[in-house]
């Protein structure tokens, strides 16, 4: 039955079992079957993910965001090396697989599902594509994205609907006209606020520029960070400090994949990853709606239960994929001229403004 089956996988992800055979001899009589070569086929019926999805959408219809709340709208893969057998769609020249686009709430209340999935794409894809077809919520949440979705006619889309939203813009493709300057240049902790304004996105003779605040501020390695957004009242501070919070995601990213184990695949069937990916969201949120007095972040909290479930099971440390591999030391002239660059910005921020303006 399916239900079965989607207990048996969550079993095998908080235990973190090695394969299906290991599956099998640890949920054998909950799957009734003790044949492990019959998994993969439950798995890639589309019943199967059906039921899962269902299941998925019955939680997420909890996932309401209150106002100004911050939610982060981000992209994340499932993808497998081409040279493994697989039935899968194309995802770039090495890998296969797809992905899900969701939103994440930072701090999300008791009883209130953190996560809602907005699409899953099978093969590669575009977020400014993907997004198009998808409605956000007015008046609602402030949506914190990358440079991913940086797109006009997405902006003027979200403007019009009254949808709350910060992203960060490409560098090279940007292009805009000062309407209203707000704030002067001034530091802001360790980095320097350049531009505070509102303005007119995209050039002259385009058929969509939509107007919205612009704040771009430098960091220490000297990295230009650029944040447009339909909060007008906001300070540029405030703008800065929701966009930091985007980071929280990718922590939710790791932990699906590598605490949780989904980029352990138990199928290589693209309806098998996409049940896998139901499987491993329905156990995550289970394990976050099971603490009594949830308190804190969301990522926090789902690892502490996470930790306290495989405790109460005798588990012990949690271990991660085999393809996480310790990044080479960067030489000592490497070393030395970051740290010459951050003494620099650190003691000259009005180098950090003239260098702007020259470039602009």
């Amino acid at each position: 039955m399916p239900w079965a089956l989607v207990q048996a996988m969550m079993i095998a992800l908080v235990e973190r079992l090695s394969g299906l055979r290991a599956v099998v001899a640890r949920c054998g009589q909950l799957l009734h079957t003790d044949n492990y070569s019959s998994l993969a086929p439950a798995m890639e019926r589309r019943t199967s993910v059906a039921f899962a999805r269902r299941m998925v959408g019955m939680i997420e219809s909890t996932h309401c965001p209150g106002e100004d709340e911050l939610v982060v709208v981000d992209g994340m893969a499932i993808t497998l090396p081409k040279t493994q057998r697989h039935r899968c769609r194309k995802f770039n020249n090495k890998t296969v697989g797809g992905g899900v686009i969701w939103a994440y709430m930072i701090r999300a209340a008791k009883g209130l599902c953190p996560v809602k999935i907005l699409k899953v794409v099978e093969g590669a894809w575009s977020e400014t594509t993907v997004m198009r077809g998808i409605a956000l919520i007015a008046n609602g949440p402030i949506y914190l994205m990358d440079r991913g979705f940086h797109c006009y006619a997405l902006f003027q889309q979200w403007l019009t609907g009254h949808v709350r939203f910060i992203v960060r813009l490409k560098r090279r493709i940007l292009r805009y006209e000062v309407l209203k300057t707000v704030g002067a240049a001034r530091p802001w902790g360790n980095k320097w606020i350049v531009v505070d304004c509102v303005a007119r996105l995209g050039r002259a003779d385009a058929k969509i520029r939509p107007v919205v605040r612009l704040v771009i501020a430098i960091l220490p390695s000297g990295e230009q960070l650029i944040l447009a957004s339909d909060r007008f009242d906001w300070s540029a501070e405030r703008i800065l400090q929701a966009y930091k919070k985007r980071g929280h995601v990718e922590r939710f990213h790791r932990f699906i994949k590598d605490t949780l184990g989904l980029a352990h695949l138990y199928n290589f069937d693209q309806n098998g990853i996409e049940f896998l990916l139901y499987t491993a969201l329905l156990a995550a949120m289970l394990l976050f709606f099971c603490d009594d007095h949830p308190c804190g972040e969301t990522i926090a909290i789902l690892h502490r239960n996470l930790h306290l479930v495989r405790k109460q099971l005798g588990l012990g440390i949690l271990w991660k994929r085999n393809t996480v591999a310790t990044r080479r030391s960067k030489t000592k002239s490497t070393r030395k001229q970051e740290q010459n660059h951050y003494t620099l910005v650190a003691r000259c921020p009005c180098y950090l403004v003239n260098q702007f303006h020259e470039t602009q």
